[in-house]
Protein backbone atom coordinates (compact mmCIF):
# COMPACT_ATOMS: atom_id res chain seq x y z
CA UNK A 1 0.00 0.00 0.00
CA UNK A 2 1.31 3.32 -0.96
CA UNK A 3 1.99 6.09 1.03
CA UNK A 4 -0.62 8.93 0.29
CA UNK A 5 -0.21 12.88 0.42
CA UNK A 6 -1.61 16.07 -0.81
CA UNK A 7 0.63 18.98 -2.38
CA UNK A 8 -0.17 22.30 -3.31
CA UNK A 9 1.04 21.58 -6.76
CA UNK A 10 4.68 20.88 -6.64
CA UNK A 11 5.94 18.38 -8.57
CA UNK A 12 8.74 16.66 -7.05
CA UNK A 13 8.39 12.68 -8.59
CA UNK A 14 10.06 11.55 -11.08
CA UNK A 15 6.70 10.94 -12.53
CA UNK A 16 3.16 13.08 -13.35
CA UNK A 17 0.18 11.72 -13.73
CA UNK A 18 -2.60 14.10 -15.46
CA UNK A 19 -5.85 13.53 -17.52
CA UNK A 20 -6.57 12.74 -20.83
CA UNK A 21 -9.97 13.11 -22.46
CA UNK A 22 -12.34 13.63 -25.56
CA UNK A 23 -14.61 15.90 -27.26
CA UNK A 24 -16.42 15.70 -30.61
CA UNK A 25 -16.03 18.28 -32.60
CA UNK A 26 -18.46 17.74 -35.52
CA UNK A 27 -19.95 14.80 -36.97
CA UNK A 28 -17.58 14.17 -39.73
CA UNK A 29 -14.50 15.04 -37.76
CA UNK A 30 -12.49 12.98 -35.43
CA UNK A 31 -12.49 13.63 -31.84
CA UNK A 32 -9.92 16.00 -30.37
CA UNK A 33 -7.98 15.38 -27.45
CA UNK A 34 -7.82 17.24 -24.17
CA UNK A 35 -5.97 17.45 -21.27
CA UNK A 36 -6.68 17.77 -18.28
CA UNK A 37 -3.95 18.32 -15.85
CA UNK A 38 -4.98 20.36 -13.39
CA UNK A 39 -3.31 22.36 -10.80
CA UNK A 40 -0.04 21.54 -12.92
CA UNK A 41 1.05 23.40 -15.97
CA UNK A 42 2.12 21.64 -18.94
CA UNK A 43 2.86 22.00 -22.78
CA UNK A 44 -0.87 21.49 -24.14
CA UNK A 45 0.29 21.93 -27.82
CA UNK A 46 3.30 19.92 -27.75
CA UNK A 47 1.82 16.65 -25.88
CA UNK A 48 -1.21 16.88 -27.72
CA UNK A 49 0.70 16.64 -30.99
CA UNK A 50 2.87 13.63 -29.05
CA UNK A 51 -0.43 11.74 -27.84
CA UNK A 52 -1.82 12.52 -31.27
CA UNK A 53 1.18 10.70 -32.93
CA UNK A 54 0.66 7.58 -30.30
CA UNK A 55 -2.86 7.08 -31.35
CA UNK A 56 -3.94 7.94 -27.83
CA UNK A 57 -7.75 8.11 -27.47
CA UNK A 58 -9.02 9.29 -23.95
CA UNK A 59 -10.88 6.55 -23.43
CA UNK A 60 -11.53 5.27 -19.58
CA UNK A 61 -9.10 3.03 -19.01
CA UNK A 62 -6.06 4.06 -21.28
CA UNK A 63 -2.89 4.60 -19.81
CA UNK A 64 -0.30 6.50 -22.43
CA UNK A 65 3.00 7.56 -21.16
CA UNK A 66 5.10 10.24 -22.92
CA UNK A 67 8.82 11.46 -21.33
CA UNK A 68 8.17 14.92 -19.96
CA UNK A 69 10.71 17.46 -20.08
CA UNK A 70 10.65 18.90 -16.24
CA UNK A 71 9.11 15.15 -15.10
CA UNK A 72 10.98 12.28 -16.05
CA UNK A 73 7.92 10.72 -17.30
CA UNK A 74 4.30 12.12 -18.06
CA UNK A 75 1.48 9.26 -17.47
CA UNK A 76 -2.42 10.14 -19.17
CA UNK A 77 -4.73 8.38 -17.66
CA UNK A 78 -8.11 8.28 -19.58
CA UNK A 79 -10.94 10.26 -18.71
CA UNK A 80 -13.41 9.88 -21.48
CA UNK A 81 -15.70 12.69 -22.96
CA UNK A 82 -14.37 16.10 -21.32
CA UNK A 83 -17.00 17.51 -19.31
CA UNK A 84 -16.90 20.65 -17.22
CA UNK A 85 -16.85 18.08 -14.08
CA UNK A 86 -16.17 14.42 -14.07
CA UNK A 87 -17.36 12.07 -11.31
CA UNK A 88 -15.60 11.06 -8.78
CA UNK A 89 -15.55 7.60 -9.53
CA UNK A 90 -14.59 8.51 -12.81
CA UNK A 91 -11.65 10.09 -11.12
CA UNK A 92 -10.82 7.17 -8.72
CA UNK A 93 -10.83 5.00 -11.55
CA UNK A 94 -8.47 6.75 -13.32
CA UNK A 95 -6.05 7.43 -10.46
CA UNK A 96 -6.76 3.30 -10.02
CA UNK A 97 -5.43 2.93 -13.39
CA UNK A 98 -2.58 4.64 -13.45
CA UNK A 99 -1.16 3.44 -10.33
CA UNK A 100 -1.75 0.22 -11.03
CA UNK A 101 0.38 0.79 -14.39
CA UNK A 102 3.00 2.45 -12.66
CA UNK A 103 4.28 -0.80 -10.45
CA UNK A 104 7.72 -0.90 -10.06
CA UNK A 105 7.93 2.70 -9.17
CA UNK A 106 8.74 4.46 -6.27
CA UNK A 107 6.68 7.44 -6.29
CA UNK A 108 4.17 9.78 -8.74
CA UNK A 109 2.28 12.92 -8.41
CA UNK A 110 -1.39 12.85 -9.25
CA UNK A 111 -2.83 16.35 -11.19
CA UNK A 112 -6.43 15.48 -12.00
CA UNK A 113 -9.37 18.15 -12.43
CA UNK A 114 -10.20 18.25 -8.68
CA UNK A 115 -13.17 20.63 -8.13
CA UNK A 116 -14.53 19.57 -4.89
CA UNK A 117 -13.53 17.63 -1.94
CA UNK A 118 -15.36 14.52 -2.91
CA UNK A 119 -13.13 14.74 -5.92
CA UNK A 120 -10.09 14.78 -3.70
CA UNK A 121 -10.77 11.74 -1.48
CA UNK A 122 -11.39 10.06 -5.21
CA UNK A 123 -8.20 11.00 -6.72
CA UNK A 124 -6.44 9.82 -3.60
CA UNK A 125 -8.18 6.90 -3.18
CA UNK A 126 -7.85 5.82 -6.53
CA UNK A 127 -4.13 6.26 -6.66
CA UNK A 128 -3.83 3.92 -3.76
CA UNK A 129 -6.34 1.23 -4.47
CA UNK A 130 -4.72 0.88 -8.09
CA UNK A 131 -1.23 0.17 -6.17
CA UNK A 132 -2.86 -3.83 -4.56
CA UNK A 133 -1.17 -7.11 -5.36
CA UNK A 134 -1.93 -9.82 -3.71
CA UNK A 135 1.46 -12.30 -4.01
CA UNK A 136 1.03 -14.40 -0.75
CA UNK A 137 1.14 -17.65 -2.85
CA UNK A 138 3.62 -16.93 -5.96
CA UNK A 139 6.87 -18.94 -5.52
CA UNK A 140 8.79 -18.98 -8.50
CA UNK A 141 7.48 -15.98 -10.13
CA UNK A 142 6.99 -13.74 -7.34
CA UNK A 143 10.48 -12.38 -7.26
CA UNK A 144 10.00 -11.31 -11.17
CA UNK A 145 6.57 -9.30 -10.09
CA UNK A 146 7.27 -5.59 -9.55
CA UNK A 147 6.26 -3.99 -6.69
CA UNK A 148 3.19 -1.78 -6.64
CA UNK A 149 4.00 1.95 -6.77
CA UNK A 150 5.73 3.12 -2.75
CA UNK A 151 4.56 6.73 -2.92
CA UNK A 152 1.35 8.77 -4.56
CA UNK A 153 1.12 12.51 -3.80
CA UNK A 154 -2.06 14.39 -5.44
CA UNK A 155 -1.72 17.92 -6.54
CA UNK A 156 -4.75 20.71 -5.39
CA UNK A 157 -3.79 24.14 -4.41
CA UNK A 158 -6.96 24.83 -3.50
CA UNK A 159 -7.11 21.91 -0.33
CA UNK A 160 -3.70 20.91 0.15
CA UNK A 161 -3.53 23.61 3.12
CA UNK A 162 -7.03 23.65 4.58
CA UNK A 163 -8.05 19.62 4.41
CA UNK A 164 -5.51 17.80 2.85
CA UNK A 165 -3.55 16.11 5.52
CA UNK A 166 -7.22 15.31 6.87
CA UNK A 167 -8.55 13.53 3.59
CA UNK A 168 -5.24 11.91 2.63
CA UNK A 169 -5.72 9.85 6.37
CA UNK A 170 -9.09 9.34 5.19
CA UNK A 171 -7.57 7.48 2.20
CA UNK A 172 -5.31 5.91 3.56
CA UNK A 173 -7.68 3.97 6.19
CA UNK A 174 -9.71 3.16 3.33
CA UNK A 175 -7.07 1.78 0.82
CA UNK A 176 -5.85 -0.14 3.71
CA UNK A 177 -8.59 -2.33 4.53
CA UNK A 178 -10.27 -2.68 1.21
CA UNK A 179 -7.19 -4.17 0.44
CA UNK A 180 -7.11 -6.46 3.52
CA UNK A 181 -10.88 -6.83 2.49
CA UNK A 182 -9.26 -7.73 -0.38
CA UNK A 183 -6.92 -10.29 0.50
CA UNK A 184 -9.54 -12.13 2.49
CA UNK A 185 -10.75 -12.59 -0.64
CA UNK A 186 -8.39 -13.68 -2.47
CA UNK A 187 -6.84 -16.36 -0.27
CA UNK A 188 -7.94 -19.83 -0.56
CA UNK A 189 -9.96 -21.70 1.67
CA UNK A 190 -7.96 -24.04 2.30
CA UNK A 191 -5.66 -21.42 3.99
CA UNK A 192 -8.81 -19.73 5.41
CA UNK A 193 -10.99 -21.23 7.98
CA UNK A 194 -12.82 -19.51 10.61
CA UNK A 195 -9.62 -19.22 12.67
CA UNK A 196 -7.26 -17.59 10.54
CA UNK A 197 -10.03 -15.16 9.54
CA UNK A 198 -11.00 -14.64 12.77
CA UNK A 199 -6.95 -13.89 13.67
CA UNK A 200 -6.84 -11.58 10.40
CA UNK A 201 -10.06 -9.39 11.74
CA UNK A 202 -8.38 -8.87 15.55
CA UNK A 203 -5.07 -7.76 14.19
CA UNK A 204 -6.69 -5.47 11.91
CA UNK A 205 -8.84 -4.61 14.59
CA UNK A 206 -5.56 -3.73 17.16
CA UNK A 207 -4.66 -0.56 15.04
CA UNK A 208 -8.10 1.07 15.66
CA UNK A 209 -8.18 0.40 19.47
CA UNK A 210 -8.74 3.96 19.81
CA UNK A 211 -11.55 4.59 17.44
CA UNK A 212 -14.20 2.21 19.55
CA UNK A 213 -13.84 -0.60 18.15
CA UNK A 214 -14.56 -4.00 19.76
CA UNK A 215 -14.10 -7.80 19.12
CA UNK A 216 -15.59 -10.91 20.75
CA UNK A 217 -15.52 -13.93 19.58
CA UNK A 218 -17.04 -17.28 20.64
CA UNK A 219 -15.37 -20.33 20.42
CA UNK A 220 -16.60 -24.34 19.68
CA UNK A 221 -17.73 -25.32 23.31
CA UNK A 222 -19.14 -21.66 23.78
CA UNK A 223 -21.36 -21.81 20.75
CA UNK A 224 -23.18 -24.98 21.84
CA UNK A 225 -23.21 -23.82 24.99
CA UNK A 226 -25.06 -20.84 24.06
CA UNK A 227 -27.24 -22.52 21.63
CA UNK A 228 -25.99 -22.00 18.33
CA UNK A 229 -27.31 -25.21 17.30
CA UNK A 230 -26.86 -23.94 13.18
CA UNK A 231 -23.46 -22.72 13.60
CA UNK A 232 -22.51 -25.87 15.23
CA UNK A 233 -24.08 -28.16 12.62
CA UNK A 234 -22.78 -26.11 9.77
CA UNK A 235 -19.00 -26.88 11.23
CA UNK A 236 -19.51 -30.17 12.29
CA UNK A 237 -19.09 -30.70 8.57
CA UNK A 238 -15.45 -29.38 8.57
CA UNK A 239 -12.04 -29.93 10.12
CA UNK A 240 -12.00 -26.76 10.77
CA UNK A 241 -14.12 -25.68 14.14
CA UNK A 242 -16.65 -22.61 13.93
CA UNK A 243 -16.45 -19.80 15.15
CA UNK A 244 -18.66 -16.72 15.61
CA UNK A 245 -17.16 -12.96 15.21
CA UNK A 246 -18.52 -9.91 16.15
CA UNK A 247 -17.26 -6.31 15.76
CA UNK A 248 -19.12 -3.40 17.64
CA UNK A 249 -18.42 0.31 17.13
CA UNK A 250 -19.00 2.97 19.72
CA UNK A 251 -17.72 6.00 19.16
CA UNK A 252 -15.77 7.69 21.08
CA UNK A 253 -17.65 10.81 21.38
CA UNK A 254 -20.65 9.26 22.42
CA UNK A 255 -23.02 10.36 25.00
CA UNK A 256 -23.69 7.99 27.52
Amino acid sequence: MPKLRISDGMVKDPILVIGLAHKNTGANSNATLVIESGDVAVDLKKLQRILGDLGATGKVDEITKVPGSSSGLIVFTGIGEQKSRYSSEILRRAAGCASMALAGSSSATFSLPIKNEEDLLAVTEGAGLGAYVFDEFRQKSKSDQKAPLKSATVASKKFAKTIGSSVAARAQITVEYTDLVRDLINTPPSHLNPETFVKAIQAAAKKSAASGLKISVLTEAQLKSKGYGGIVAVGQGSKNPPRLLQISYTPTNSVK
